[in-house]
């Protein structure tokens, strides 16, 4: 352990870092959700729950050299990186299953855009866990399509929604995704 026993001190150290962009968070998405002095409450005070993503992906690696090398968090973060650059307001959403990111207009709680990330899109388990994630996401939040980004995967899917609406997924490799 740290050995640091205050919240405040541990609290002010993630602000440090988090202003220094080693470490990003991405809040879940939250419905009542108004941005705080420190943007990680809801309008009731409460902390919403994020995850933290790296401002430098070789961050985790040089400063914990035994953290586990997982392709698929780097993937992600590179995609949350990529969607900063591009001025995008990023959460990701959190029901029965997970979508990696959520973008909405700024300052709006309308959510645009439902993306999932996957390394590799090929598996049968890996394609149903990413299509179900994103698609529990487009119809929480009114989506007729969704976006998976994967290391070189691509095409189109075409599912029913709980509605009888056909839902539209495109699949498409990160590189190409981040050059538009």
């Amino acid at each position: 352990m740290s050995g640091i026993n205050s919240e405040n001190t541990i609290s002010n150290y993630l602000d440090y870092l988090e202003e220094a962009f080693f470490a990003v968070p991405g809040p879940m998405f939250n419905h009542g959700f108004e941005k705080s002095e420190n943007g990680r409450e809801n309008e009731n005070g409460k902390e919403v729950p994020y995850k933290v993503y790296a401002g430098d992906t070789g961050f985790f690696k040089s400063v914990f050299p035994n953290y586990p090398d997982s392709l698929g968090l780097r993937f992600e973060n590179i995609v949350f990186l990529e969607l900063l650059r591009k001025g995008k307001e990023i959460s990701y959403f959190r029901g029965k299953r997970e979508c990696d990111f959520l973008i909405c207009e700024k300052d709006s709680q309308t959510v645009t855009t439902a993306v999932q990330v996957s390394v590799c899109f090929g598996g049968s388990a890996v394609r149903e866990r990413e299509v179900l994630g994103l698609m529990e996401a487009m119809e929480e939040f009114g989506l007729k399509e969704g976006l998976i980004l994967t290391m070189d995967d691509e095409g189109v899917m075409e599912i029913d929604g709980k509605d009888g609406e056909k839902k539209r997924i495109v699949i498409n490799s990160v590189w190409k995704w981040m050059l538009e």
